[in-house]
């Protein structure tokens, strides 16, 4: 469906539901929109992985009903290489993503090890990227990097704290804020040679497009207070000062 997040032009789940494995997922907005909205019913834990992960055949054409070249996230309710997703189901959703090179298909995991080994076809239209929280979750660039992906990139949000020196080499990475200064971002990474800026929007237009007017001031009311939690926690964890702008 249509977005307001800023990289991206649309959202496309043939999968929902997911379970937590590391400190980055405790704040997890997919589940809290699941779970607000009736989508699963228990906690995304781990010994609920079998009921809350959903694999969708219907929405498998959903891409090919986008008349425009588009940038597609995959999955932004799900993680397509969790391990409860079957591998015929994932080499159906590579079958549509290889058989529209209009789009560019943006997945993330934190599961890149499943990614990795991955036959693909990974065809140029398909950007694999993992995301890491903090220093722990550094594995997960070395297993980026086997990734056959032509472009790989790295999505630290939330960033909950410093990130030792790590090799880059060929990973574009991503860096969310919170409408901040880069200088954040540049204490941590200081030799980036390319940034996105991947800005957190906080305000009711996101959550609107999409799910509607219905209930999206409530969403929005929810998700300014978790970025806010999420970027006290982090400047803490830096060692910064929280009103610094």
């Amino acid at each position: 469906m249509p977005t307001a997040i800023s990289w991206t032009d649309e959202t496309w789940n043939p999968t929902t539901g997911c379970s937590k494995i590391s400190e980055g997922c405790r704040y997890c907005y997919a589940e809290r929109l699941s779970s607000r909205f009736g989508w699963t019913k228990l906690e995304w834990s781990a010994r609920n992985a079998a009921q809350n992960i959903q694999e969708h055949p219907t929405r498998l054409r959903k891409p090919y009903t986008w008349k425009n070249p588009s940038r597609v996230f995959v999955n932004s309710m799900s993680d397509l290489f969790h391990a409860r997703v079957s591998d015929s189901f994932i080499a159906q959703v590579f079958a549509v993503m290889n058989d529209l090179p209009q789009h560019t298909f943006q997945l993330l995991t934190k599961r890149p090890e499943r990614a990795a080994t991955w036959p693909g076809p990974w065809t140029s239209n398909i950007w694999m990227g993992t995301s890491i929280e903090d220093g722990k979750a550094l594995s997960r660039v070395d297993a980026l990097q086997q990734c056959p992906a032509q472009t790989r990139f790295i999505s630290c949000e939330p960033l909950l704290g410093p990130l030792p020196a790590f090799d880059l080499t060929g990973i574009l990475m991503e860096a969310p804020m919170s409408r901040r200064s880069t200088s954040d971002i540049d204490a941590i990474v200081p030799t980036v040679a390319s940034l996105l800026l991947k800005i957190l929007l906080t305000d009711e237009e996101e959550t609107a497009t999409a799910f509607g007017e219905l209930g999206a001031r409530r969403v929005a009311v929810e998700r300014q207070a978790e970025v806010v939690e999420r970027h006290r926690e982090a400047v803490q964890a830096l060692g910064l000062d929280p009103s610094h702008k």
